[in-house]
C-alpha cells in the first residue's frame, strides 16, 4: 500500500479500531474499550414512552357493545380502554392491565409490538358476569413490559354496582 493510502487509512481510524483499519464484527465495550463481538440486528430502536395517553375512564360494554353505567347480574360485560401514543417515535412493548381489586381479578391486554408514532390501540378484555349485590371498582393502567410493576399511565376508575 502506498504511503499516501496508509496515511489516509489511519486518518479514518477510530479509537479501538484494529490497526489495519478493519473493524469487522467488533464493537467497543463501554467497560474496557476492547473489541467485543457485535450483536448484528440487535441495535435498539429509538422509542419514546413519555407520551402515552388514555381515554378518561375505563369503558364497560354490554353484550351489544354499548357503553353502560347500569349493571345487571347475569349479563356478560367487557372492558375497554383506548391508549394513544402522541410521540413522533414508536413506544416500547407494553400491556394494559384491567383490575378489580375487591375481586382479586386482573386481565392483561398485551401490545408486544408497541405503538407506532401518533397511533392508538383499543384494549379490550372480556370479563363475564357479576353476581347480585356487587360493588367494586375497575381500573386500567398501561405498563411497559420492561417495568411491569410501575404504571406509565392510568385511566380513571369505574364504579360497578349491581343491585339485582
Amino acid at each position: 500500500m502506498s504511503t499516501f493510502l496508509r496515511q489516509f487509512a489511519r486518518s479514518l481510524q477510530t479509537p479501538g479500531q484494529i490497526a489495519n483499519g478493519a473493524v469487522g464484527n467488533a464493537a467497543l465495550s463501554s467497560d474496557d474499550h476492547s473489541p467485543q463481538p457485535a450483536q448484528a440486528g440487535n441495535t435498539p430502536a429509538n422509542t419514546d414512552d413519555t407520551k402515552f395517553a388514555t381515554t378518561e375512564t375505563v369503558l364497560i360494554k354490554d353484550p351489544d357493545g354499548i357503553d353502560t353505567y347500569h349493571f345487571k347480574a347475569g349479563v356478560e360485560y367487557s372492558f375497554e380502554l383506548q391508549v394513544f401514543n402522541f410521540s413522533d417515535l414508536p413506544t416500547s412493548p407494553f400491556f394494559v392491565r384491567f383490575e378489580i381489586g375487591e375481586l382479586n381479578w386482573h386481565e392483561d391486554f398485551p401490545v408486544d409490538g408497541g405503538l407506532g408514532p401518533k397511533t392508538n390501540v383499543t384494549a379490550v378484555v372480556k370479563y363475564g358476569t357479576f353476581p347480585p349485590e356487587t360493588d367494586v371498582h375497575l381500573s386500567a393502567c398501561v405498563y411497559l413490559n420492561s417495568a411491569p410493576d410501575n404504571p406509565v399511565k392510568c385511566a380513571g376508575t369505574a364504579n360497578i354496582m349491581v343491585k339485582d
